[in-house]
């Protein structure tokens, strides 16, 4: 995909996008509905707003644009919009902010291999990654990752396999959090144990296709159940004594 300049008008600048695909495996309406939200999508995450008419009079905060570089509170910001972290207080997240490792990838090259060790998780900040399944000989791709998106957030907790290969489609950069990281947060704010097991329990679960269809309690009680296995998973992971699970009372709020 190319995008080049097309004209500059008194409203701003317009590009034009160009692109192949081969019909016979994405329909060209499906292939520009995709492209375009994926470049809308990198467009709010940057900050960066579609340009309008001008008018007279009108007052804006000023954006921050240093999502990509490292303008101060960027980090804090990226993390503050991750599922993952929703419940964690703003002072232990800032502290997460501060350790985590800046990674710059090319277009091409492997984030993750399916079937590798691991003991970290990657926050997108810029590009697209490409997710693969192993299939027979080859891989598959099934998902895309822009920025905002995480993974890897089971091997970071529980010390699990790569369950997939994350490949860089454009050049990207992402934010690692590893195990040294993860057990510092835990030692400032030990009752992040559950709530990080509760919000892993639900990203989990979120694949499963029957789930809209299952009675709420039901599902209650599976999130429950998996955030306790994750828990356990840590547990072990990690080395040390995790508060009490009280998943029951998390789970209610």
């Amino acid at each position: 995909m190319k995008a080049r300049i097309s004209e500059a008008t008194g409203n701003g600048i317009n590009y034009k996008i160009k692109y192949m695909l081969d019909p016979a495996k994405l329909a060209p309406g499906k292939a520009k509905h995709l492209i375009l939200g994926h470049l809308l999508r990198h467009l709010s995450t940057t900050g960066l707003a579609l340009a309008h008419p001008k008018i007279d009079n009108w007052t804006a905060e000023p954006q921050d644009y240093g999502r990509f570089a490292e303008a101060p509170g960027s980090r804090f910001r990226l993390l503050n919009q991750v599922q993952l972290f929703a419940d964690i207080d703003s002072a232990t997240l800032h502290q997460l902010a501060d350790r985590i490792a800046r990674r710059n990838f090319v277009a091409g090259e492997r984030l993750i291999t399916a079937g590798d060790p691991g003991q970290s998780m990657f926050v997108m900040s810029e590009g697209l990654v490409s997710v693969r399944i192993p299939q027979g000989d080859s891989e598959l791709d099934v998902a895309a990752f822009s920025p905002g998106d995480f993974f890897g957030e089971m091997s970071l907790l529980t010390g699990e396999p790569r369950s997939a290969t994350i490949v860089a489609v454009t050049d990207t950069i992402a934010y690692e959090i590893d195990k040294t990281d993860i057990e510092h947060l835990l030692d400032t704010c030990p009752s992040a144990a559950e709530t990080l097991s509760m919000a892993a329990a639900e990203r989990r679960l979120s694949s499963d296709k029957a789930r809209s269809s299952k009675p709420p309690e039901q599902i209650e009680a599976e999130r429950i159940s998996m955030a306790g296995k994750i828990l356990a998973g840590m547990t072990r992971f990690l080395a040390r004594k995790l508060p009490k699970p009280e998943l029951a009372q998390i789970g209610s709020r």
